[in-house]
């Protein structure tokens, strides 16, 4: 928040006249995190995705999804999976928080490092808390 309030103090003390100096941090305010994310190399996280992390200290938020698969082929499953994981860059990605914002950033690994975090073979056994 700091970093983003000098830029604009910057911007607006840089330019010659009230106009051009609205102008420029209007841009700078729209455009700050598409910058941001080119020069980190990381990939701006839309608005929806943004609200999750926006939030009060003191409200508890626990999202858990599993699907549970019996009688299956698990190496068709991983099949399929692996097809359509490269439409969801979040399902492959981190998140890393620059200058205050979340962005998304891509695994090292990769799909293969995102597969092995998101499927998982369960034998026979039955899990109790």
């Amino acid at each position: 928040m700091v970093v983003k309030l000098a830029l604009l103090v910057a911007l607006f003390s840089a330019c010659a006249s009230y106009k051009t100096s609205l102008l420029t941090c209007l841009f700078a305010t729209i455009f700050y995190r598409n910058i941001v994310a080119k020069i980190y190399g990381v990939r701006m996280m839309p608005t929806m995705d943004l609200n999750t992390y926006y939030s009060d200290p003191k409200a508890q938020v626990l999202v858990c999804a599993s699907i549970l698969i019996s009688e299956t082929n698990f190496d068709y499953l991983e099949m399929v999976y692996r097809k359509h994981i490269h439409r969801h860059p979040k399902m492959y990605s981190s998140v890393e928080v620059i200058f205050g914002d979340p962005y998304y950033k891509k695994l090292p690994g990769g799909y293969n490092e995102a597969l092995k975090t998101q499927l998982h073979k369960m034998d026979n056994k039955v899990i109790r808390n």
